[in-house]
């Protein structure tokens, strides 16, 4: 099932709604999923509590990266527009890191609804 996704340049973390946890194949249940007590804002401003697991995120330039992304059902999600399975793509997906040269560029092509990130190399 395909997730959408919105980017967001200001956002220092990857997060998505429990919708498209599932989609990935992920329940509350299992074990790849840890609970933590780190909370992030709502809309509202109250805390709400994220849960987070490890996936490989496959680049445009096909390489992959593994990050950490954030679970939770969070209101913007919906007031965005996105209903079912949604996720936010931070910088940690997409920045470059001093350790690889993975994300070195981000192409937005914003009329085909695609993003790359690309290696210095590409």
């Amino acid at each position: 099932e395909e997730v959408r996704s919105v980017v967001d340049l200001g956002s220092t973390l990857t997060l998505c709604n429990w919708a498209a946890a599932s989609a990935m194949g992920l329940s509350r249940e299992d074990p790849r999923v840890r609970q933590t007590d780190d909370v992030v804002a709502g809309a509202s401003g109250d805390p709400v509590r994220v849960s987070e697991t490890t996936l490989a995120l496959e680049l445009g330039c096909g390489a992959q990266r593994q990050i950490t992304i954030s679970i939770a059902d969070l209101p913007v999600f919906s007031a965005i527009g996105l209903t079912g399975p949604a996720a936010v793509l931070g910088l940690d997906a997409l920045a470059p890191r001093a350790e690889e040269e993975i994300g070195s560029r981000v192409i937005l092509a914003t009329r085909d609804r695609r993003v790359w990130v690309e290696t210095s190399e590409s």
